[in-house]
């Protein structure tokens, strides 16, 4: 029995850090060092790896590996699949690969198998993975480059990086915070958490990157409704004070440097160095508009033509994919943030890190308003598809996947278990 015990702990710590794994190294950029392709092929090496271990696992532990295409969520997704199918058929080879993934792989991965697999540690995994792989690289930026002066860039060739990289952190602490408040017995946890969002807060401001601002406050505002909700209005009272006691340690330290700087940023529309608020991106957008077609150009058509990527995912699927496929990805995005914010709103209270899927897919959206994201995409992304997953689990069986059976002093005779999913292995390896 202990022996048994052991193993699945260590099973499900494997599970996490292959998750993490997955999360952190898909967010590897391609140019960092002058082994770019060494990078390049070190990332698709270990997201590649973290993927084939997770879908094994799932593979024999799942018995239900069927989408739902009745649900609109799903459908619209899979006619965006379909769009970006045609393109690549009528383009070149990668962009029919990038079809076929979009397609079939991603739903049956990251829809499917990966959240039945992991069943109520989806969003508690998600939260931890992103926070623990991203916690590492703006700590392995700041020893290898400790000077903090704004705009900092760390170890990457670009500031806005080390934004990315903090918002994406942010968006996983963000429902990890939500879990630790919930239960009483995690003011340890609470605390981290805590401390933890504050250094991402800073490395954000010390970039100086406005999306990944954008990104943070988008999360800090839902989370804060959501908790006004739950906990009363009590809870802006105590975030005012932090925010305030925030302010004046900055100001004692004497850093208003990268708050300057960001508020300028964000502010000031009128052009500065020759450039625009957006940093001349509205150019590239305007022109993909004005050039844009049903079936779209492949996957060389922003590199080809602007030199750069389009710093937007919607514009950057309608050049590649097309009029066709971005209408169905436009659908989807409205209805990814609709559900996820009924997902929260509505949660059970014996539901762990319920707001995390809001947190992911808040975040993801306001990030990729300002970056692109392709294909694969980074962490931020696969995160966000592995919380629409979640989304689309609950829907489908008609209840939400379950919490842990003892949270917060629930008692597991108080939990309907007459409705939880068939496809969560339970102990021993049987079905529940």
């Amino acid at each position: 029995m202990v022996w048994h015990k052991q193993g699945k702990t260590a099973a499900t710590a494997m599970d996490a850090l292959a998750l993490a794994v997955g999360y952190g190294a898909s967010s590897l950029p391609a140019k960092v060092l002058p082994t770019d392709q060494g990078f390049l092929t070190l990332r698709y090496l270990l997201v590649g790896g973290s993927v084939c271990f997770l879908l094994s696992r799932a593979w024999q532990k799942v018995k239900n590996r069927s989408l739902s295409l009745s649900d609109p969520l799903c459908l619209a997704w899979c006619a965006f699949g379909c769009g970006s199918l045609l393109s690549g058929a009528f383009h070149d080879l990668d962009t029919f690969l990038q079809g076929l993934w979009l397609l079939f792989g991603l739903p049956l991965f990251f829809f499917a198998l990966l959240p039945r697999y992991l069943g109520n540690q989806t969003n508690l995994f998600t939260g931890l993975a992103l926070a623990g792989a991203f916690t590492l690289f703006n700590a392995f930026s700041v020893i290898v480059e400790p000077d903090l002066s704004y705009p900092y860039h760390g170890v990457w060739a670009n500031s806005n990086y080390i934004g990315i990289l903090a918002a994406t952190q942010a968006a996983g602490l963000f429902g990890l915070l939500s879990a630790a408040l919930d239960c009483r017995r995690w003011q340890l946890a609470t605390t981290a958490v805590l401390g933890l969002l504050a250094s991402s807060l800073a490395m954000i401001l010390l970039s100086g990157s406005r999306t990944s601002f954008l990104s943070f406050s988008a999360c800090l505002m839902l989370f804060l409704m959501l908790r006004v909700r739950r906990n009363g209005p009590g809870i802006l009272l105590n975030a005012a004070l932090g925010g305030c006691g925030a302010v004046l340690v900055v100001c004692a330290l004497g850093w208003q440097e990268p708050f300057m700087g960001l508020a300028d940023g964000i502010l000031n529309k009128q052009e500065k160095q020759g450039e625009n608020v957006l940093s001349g991106r509205d150019e590239i957008w305007k022109d993909t508009i004005l050039n844009s077609c049903w079936l779209g150009h492949g996957s060389g058509y922003f590199p080809q033509r602007y030199g750069i990527g389009p710093h937007n995912v919607v514009i950057g699927m309608l050049g590649t994919y097309g009029i066709l496929a971005v209408i169905f990805f436009v659908i989807f995005a409205v209805l990814s943030v609709w559900r996820a914010w009924q997902h929260a709103w509505r949660a059970p209270p014996d539901e762990l890190c319920a707001d995390a899927p809001l947190m992911v897919v808040a975040g993801y959206w306001v990030l990729a308003m300002g970056e692109a994201s392709g294909a694969l995409g980074g962490g931020l992304s696969l995160a966000f598809y592995t919380m629409v997953g979640v989304i689309l689990n609950a829907s489908l069986m008609g209840t939400r996947i379950p919490a842990p059976r003892r949270l917060r002093g629930v008692p597991a005779a108080h939990l309907n278990h007459s409705r939880l999913p068939s496809f969560i292995e339970g102990e021993g390896g049987k079905a529940v």
